[in-house]
C-alpha cells in the first residue's frame, strides 16, 4: 500500500517529474571543444592497433600466426627476385658464368614462385575472405551484447547512438585493414631492412636520397589522416539525416502520414540539409585533405629522378660503379622508394586506424552504471515482497527530481493499479522497480534486501512485463511470444496458451504456418502483419508465458477498444491469480481489478 513520506502523497511527488531526458555525456572529450584526431597521439594510436589485433588473435589466431609467416616470406621473396637475382645475372654476365649454374637458378626460382603463386591464390581468396566473416560476426556480436549490457540512459543520449553507430559500421572492416596493414607493413619493414643493407653496401651516400623524402610525406601523411577522420567524423551527423529520410520514404508505416500531410515536405527539408553540410564540409575540411594528399604525391614523385640522377652521375661521370651495379642499385633505389613510401603509408594507416578503433574501444570498454554486485544473493523461489523506501530518482544532468519522497509496498498476490496524467512519472518508477535505472535517493527493496545486491539477471528474471511501447519483431509468432527460440511440444503448448489467454490465438493459427508463421514483411512476402491492438494482444502473451511471480503492465490496454480491453482484464485477472501485479495506467477503467489504487 501506499504510505505518507515527506510530499504529501505520490502522485504529488511524480509531478515534479520533467519530461526532456538530457543527454548523458560520457563520451564527450575532456578537453572541450577539442576535436578528436587532434586529441589523440600517435602512441595512443598505436597501442589502440595492437589492441586490436590482439583482439584478432583472440577471435581467429591461426589467421594472424598466417599473416606474420606470409610478410616474412612475401619480403624476403620480393627481395630476391629483384635484387639478388638481377644482382647474380648482371655478375653472371660480367664473369661468363656457365649457363647450366644460370639454368640451375632460374629453374629453382621459377617452381619457388610458381608455388608462391598458388599458395598466395588459396590464401588471398579462400583463406582471407572466410576468416573475414569470423571477424565480422564475432565483433558484430561483441558489440550486440554491449549494447544491451550498457545502461538505458545511454540509449536516450544522440552522442551515445552516434558513437556506437560508428563503431559497428567501421569495426567489421577496420580489424580486417588493420590485419592487412600489419601484413603489409611488417612485409615492407623486413624489406626496406633489406634494401637498406644493399644499398648501405653499394653507396651509403644513396641513403640521403631515399630516406629524406619518405621523412617528409610521413609528416603530411599524417596531418592528412587527421583531416580526413575529420572529414568524416564531421559527415556523420548529416549523413544519418541523409540515410534516415532515405529509410523512412520506403517504410509502410510511414506511407500514410506521407500522403496525408505535408510531413514529406518537412523531411525532404532535412534532406537537403544532410546533403548541403556535407557538401560545405567537402569543401573545407575536404580541402585540407586534398592539399595534403597533392603536396605528399609531389614529395614522392621527385624522390625517383633524384636517385636516377645520382646513379647516373656515379656510373657515367665518377666512374666509381660498374654498368651491372649501376642496375642493381638503381634496382635498390626503386624498391627502396616505394617501400620506404609503401612502409610510411603503413604507419600513417596505423594512425588513421588508430582514430577510428578509438570509437569501438569507447563503446566495449564502457562500465555500466547498473550492474551486478561483487557476491550477488540468490534470488529465492516463491513469493515476493517489493518495497519503496523513499525513492527519488534525478535523471542525469537535470536540475530537479523526477521523483522524490516514493514509499510504496507491493506484496505477495496484490494487484496494485497507479494511475496519473500523462509525463506524471509512473513509467520512471517501472525502470526502477526493474532496475533500468537505481534510485539516487532511497531503496528499493526484495524481500527486505535492497535489490543492488542480487544478480542483475535473475532479479529482473522475476519480473513480466508488458510496455507501452512494445515491438514486434520479423520473427516467428513462437518466436516473439517466448522471446526466445522454441525447443519443443512443451514450448508449443505454452505459446498456444498463452496465445489464448490473450484473446490472438485464432489470428495467428488460421495463418498456414501456424505458430511458425513470420510476423512482418521484413524478410517474407507474405509475412503477417498485425493490427495496432493485434500487437498488444502479442505483447500480452509474452507476459503469460514468462510465467514470471510479479506483472508489471505500463499501459496494457492503450491500443484495445472497450470490450477488448474489458476481455483482456478478465483473462488477466484469471492468469495472474496468486501473482504480484502492478498496472500503470491513465484511465481509471483500470483500477476496477486493483486491490489498490
Amino acid at each position: 500500500m501506499v504510505t505518507k513520506s515527506k510530499k504529501p502523497d505520490y502522485m504529488y511527488a511524480v509531478s515534479k517529474m520533467k519530461g526532456a531526458i538530457p543527454p548523458v555525456k560520457w563520451f564527450k572529450s575532456k578537453k572541450s571543444g577539442k576535436n578528436p584526431a587532434d586529441s589523440l597521439p600517435f602512441s595512443k594510436a598505436l597501442a589502440n592497433n595492437f589492441y586490436m589485433l590482439r583482439l584478432a588473435f583472440r577471435i581467429c589466431p591461426g589467421r594472424v600466426v598466417l599473416d606474420l609467416i606470409f610478410s616474412v616470406t612475401d619480403a624476403c621473396f620480393s627481395y630476391f627476385h629483384q635484387i639478388v637475382l638481377i644482382g647474380y645475372l648482371l655478375s653472371a654476365v660480367e664473369r661468363h658464368t656457365p649457363f647450366s649454374h644460370v639454368l640451375v637458378v632460374l629453374a629453382v626460382y621459377c617452381g619457388l614462385a610458381a608455388v608462391d603463386s598458388l599458395v598466395s591464390q588459396w590464401y588471398n581468396h579462400s583463406y582471407l575472405p572466410r576468416t573475414d566473416l569470423v571477424f565480422y560476426e564475432k565483433l558484430q556480436t561483441e558489440l550486440f551484447e554491449k549494447a544491451a549490457e550498457v545502461d538505458l540512459s545511454c540509449y536516450e543520449d544522440t552522442e551515445f547512438y552516434t558513437r556506437y553507430t560508428r563503431a559497428a559500421a567501421e569495426t567489421g572492416s577496420r580489424i580486417t585493414g588493420i590485419l592487412n596493414t600489419f601484413r603489409w607493413g611488417l612485409r615492407y619493414l623486413i624489406r626496406s631492412v633489406l634494401v637498406l643493407g644493399t644499398v648501405v653496401l653499394l653507396d651509403p651516400l644513396a641513403l640521403v636520397f631515399l630516406v629524406f623524402p619518405p621523412l617528409l610525406s610521413l609528416g603530411l601523411q599524417s596531418r592528412r589522416n587527421k583531416a580526413q577522420y575529420n572529414l568524416t567524423m564531421a559527415n556523420t551527423d548529416p549523413g544519418r539525416k541523409k540515410d534516415y529520410v532515405h529509410r523512412t520514404v520506403y517504410l509502410e508505416s510511414y506511407a500514410k502520414e506521407f500522403r496525408l500531410s505535408h510531413i514529406f515536405e518537412v523531411l525532404n527539408q532535412s534532406y537537403r540539409q544532410g546533403v548541403e553540410e556535407r557538401i560545405h564540409n567537402f569543401r573545407t575540411l575536404g580541402r585540407r585533405v586534398g592539399w595534403y594528399r597533392g603536396i605528399t604525391t609531389v614529395v614522392s614523385i621527385a624522390q625517383w629522378p633524384l636517385c636516377i640522377v645520382y646513379a647516373g652521375v656515379r656510373v657515367l661521370v665518377t666512374h666509381t660503379v660498374s654498368p651491372g651495379m649501376f642496375v642493381v642499385l638503381v634496382n635498390a633505389a626503386d624498391s627502396m622508394v616505394y617501400t620506404v613510401e609503401w612502409l610510411l603509408n603503413t604507419i600513417t594507416d596505423m594512425q588513421q586506424n588508430g582514430l577510428y578503433i578509438q570509437n569501438f574501444r569507447d563503446f566495449v570498454e564502457y562500465t555500466p552504471k547498473v550492474a551486478d554486485p561483487e557476491n550477488p544473493l540468490p534470488v529465492k523461489d516463491g513469493e515476493h515482497t517489493l518495497e519503496l523506501k523513499n525513492v527519488g530518482f534525478t535523471y542525469p544532468g537535470a536540475k530537479e527530481p523526477a521523483l522524490q519522497g516514493v514509499t510504496l509496498t507491493l506484496r505477495p498476490g496484490q494487484t496494485v493499479a497507479m494511475v496519473g496524467h500523462n509525463g506524471a512519472g509512473k513509467t520512471t518508477l517501472i525502470k526502477l522497480l526493474l532496475r533500468l535505472y537505481d534510485p539516487t535517493e532511497g531503496q528499493i527493496l526484495l524481500d527486505g534486501k535492497d535489490i543492488r545486491r542480487y544478480s542483475l539477471a535473475e532479479y529482473r528474471r522475476l519480473f513480466g512485463t508488458v510496455f507501452q511501447d512494445y515491438r514486434v519483431f520479423a520473427l516467428t509468432a513462437a518466436e516473439n511470444v517466448l522471446m526466445r527460440t522454441p525447443t519443443g511440444p512443451q514450448d508449443d503448448a505454452a505459446t498456444e496458451a498463452a496465445l489464448q489467454a490473450a484473446g490472438l490465438y485464432e489470428r495467428i493459427m488460421k495463418e498456414p504456418e501456424g505458430l511458425n508463421s513470420q510476423l512482418t514483411r521484413e524478410f517474407a512476402e507474405n509475412g503477417l502483419v498485425l493490427s495496432g491492438g493485434e500487437a498488444q494482444k502479442l505483447a500480452i502473451a509474452r507476459l503469460y508465458a514468462a510465467g514470471s511471480p510479479l506483472a508489471v503492465l505500463d499501459e496494457p490496454s492503450s491500443a484495445l477498444d472497450p470490450i477488448a480491453e474489458y476481455r483482456m482484464f478478465e483473462s488477466l485477472k484469471e492468469v495472474c491469480a496468486g501473482k504480484t501485479v502492478l498496472f500503470i495506467s491513465h484511465r481509471l477503467s483500470s483500477a476496477v481489478l486493483a486491490d489498490c489504487v
